[in-house]
């Protein structure tokens, strides 16, 4: 029930079955990498049983973070007095692996946040994400076998990195499943998006390429703008894709472009894609 401050050259360990709860808004910040070992049926368990803490922040650690087989639930990091971090878990200036990891039921901006890191994340899950589940910023790394169920904002949402996916599915994003902005280059294959507000969004000359990849159900399945002025038009190249009753395919901005099998899809083109997302007709209104 009180803040949980530790410095550098030590790392922080748990093992299987245990449960840190951290209450009456009490938050764990840490300079030193953690090590955290649950088993499959042995969960580690890391909440906020009464819901005030606004969560995590591992920074500027040294030595690899590993996180195998554990659970981070119900934070809340929605009051903006002295709020110092967007996510309920926050990795600045790290590097981090997570296995098998469960992120569920959390309130805040982002339920993961990576910033400037190095990072794999493999068979885990999110859901339940009041906002972002996933933000990627300025960070490279791969992620395999993950499911984002239920995120009222972006599902994932990258920026400014290198980003390697596989084996993704997506499905109840308020916004976008996967968006990808400020020069970011996504490569990945194997993925479904299926009852987002929006599948696909490349924004400011970032660039996406995937194959096998699956949109149906989406509000509007793919979309491709410049929205800050400093950057510029954007790219999707998608192989071996498959799209089915969404209500809307494409949604391309004057410069932006679609490729299908490297051939430019021929369609109709829009100015100023932005004043048609973020709740306007499509997607979700930001809310900071």
């Amino acid at each position: 029930n009180e803040n949980i401050f530790l410095p550098k050259n030590y790392t922080f360990k748990l093992f299987e079955n245990f449960h840190l709860d951290l209450i009456n808004g009490s938050t764990l910040i840490s300079k030193s990498n953690f090590v955290l070992n649950g088993k499959k049926d042995q969960r580690i368990l890391i909440s906020s049983s009464d819901n005030s803490s606004p969560g995590i922040l591992i920074l500027d650690t040294i030595d690899k973070n590993i996180l195998n087989f554990v659970t981070f639930k119900n934070f809340n990091n929605t009051s903006k007095k002295n709020r110092k971090t967007l996510g309920a878990i926050n990795i600045y200036n790290s590097e981090i692996i997570l296995d098998n990891c469960i992120f569920e039921n959390n309130k805040s901006e982002d339920s993961l946040n990576i910033v400037n890191s190095d990072f794999k994340i493999f068979n885990s899950v999110f859901k339940n994400s009041s906002s972002d589940s996933l933000d990627l910023d300025f960070s490279e790394g791969v992620i395999d076998n993950v499911s984002f169920i239920n995120s009222e904002n972006d599902a994932i949402d990258m920026s400014g990195g290198k980003v390697k996916m596989k084996n993704i599915y997506i499905t109840g994003a308020g916004d976008k499943a996967i968006s990808s902005g400020e020069k970011n280059i996504l490569i990945g294959n194997d993925i479904v998006l299926t009852k987002n507000a929006i599948g696909i969004a490349s924004k400011d000359l970032s660039n996406i390429s995937l194959t096998r990849v699956v949109l149906e159900n989406n509000n509007l399945a793919i979309s491709a703008y410049q929205k800050k002025k400093v950057y510029g038009p954007s790219k999707i190249y998608l192989y071996e894709h498959k799209l089915t009753e969404n209500n809307k395919d494409f949604l391309i901005e004057e410069e932006s472009k679609l490729f299908f099998n490297d051939n430019e899809v021929k369609t109709k083109k829009y100015k100023n894609v932005e004043l048609l997302m973020y709740g306007n007709l499509y997607g979700a209104k930001t809310v900071k």
